[in-house]
């Protein structure tokens, strides 16, 4: 009679199951329609409403999520984005440029829509930063034929005149991204040294769909990217 016992034990437990299933909302009645989104609309990260808050952060008007174009870049490829993109990084008294060894109190998405961002010089990503472009029209980071900067995006700049200082200590530099993105360092003249990310991090981070196009040419200084991970 054992079967029986565990037969009966096991229907319970699947009767019990699918009625706490059922509590967690209606079943659907109808098959899903296509919806109303356009091939052409924006990738929905852009459009939806921003209402998310740093828990922990005595700022109520602290900004999570920041658009680049909110904070006057212009994505044309031709108007020098860098000041924008780092003001919309560095906004609301965030953790880096020395500040800090560490905070999860200023969090942040910095968000690229579609478009070309000339870019002359590294931007600086702060502590707990996603770095994140139209996943459906990825954007381009384009660094200038002048560009002074050790990398296009810096997980972790160098102080100058630090003797080998940064910004953070590497095996604690956590929660970083970088999604959805192209870095293109072609205008910069293969004889110079350009590199697309200088990704000096630890746990709890990822590049995912980044792309760096590099020159070609024979003897080339580009890098993709320079990396001291642990």
């Amino acid at each position: 009679m054992m079967w029986y016992h565990s037969a009966l034990l096991f229907l319970s437990m699947v009767l019990h199951t699918s009625q706490i299933a059922s509590g967690l909302g209606s079943s659907c009645s109808a098959p899903l329609g296509s919806g109303s989104a356009s091939p052409t609309d924006p990738y929905w990260l852009e459009t939806i409403q921003h209402q998310g808050t740093s828990v922990f952060n005595s700022n109520s008007s602290y900004e999570v999520f920041r658009n680049v174009k909110d904070f006057g870049a212009t994505g044309d490829g031709v108007t020098d984005d860098t000041v924008a993109i780092n003001t919309a990084m560095s906004s609301g008294d965030r953790c880096g440029g020395g500040s800090c060894e560490s905070s999860t109190l200023t969090p942040a998405i910095v968000y690229f829509p579609q478009g070309t961002y000339l870019v002359s010089s590294a931007i600086n990503t702060y502590y707990y930063t996603q770095i994140i472009g139209d996943a459906k029209n990825p954007p381009t980071l384009l660094a200038s034929p002048g560009f002074n900067g050790f990398a296009v995006i810096d997980a972790d700049p160098y102080i100058p005149n630090g003797y080998g200082a940064q910004w953070f200590t590497n095996q604690d530099n956590f929660f970083r991204s970088v999604r959805n993105l192209v870095i293109d360092l072609r205008q910069v003249p293969s004889a110079n040294s350009a590199i697309g990310l200088h990704w000096q991090v630890s746990q709890a981070t990822s590049l995912v769909n980044v792309v760096v196009e590099m020159s070609t040419a024979a003897g080339t200084n580009h890098q993709g990217k320079g990396k001291e991970q642990y």
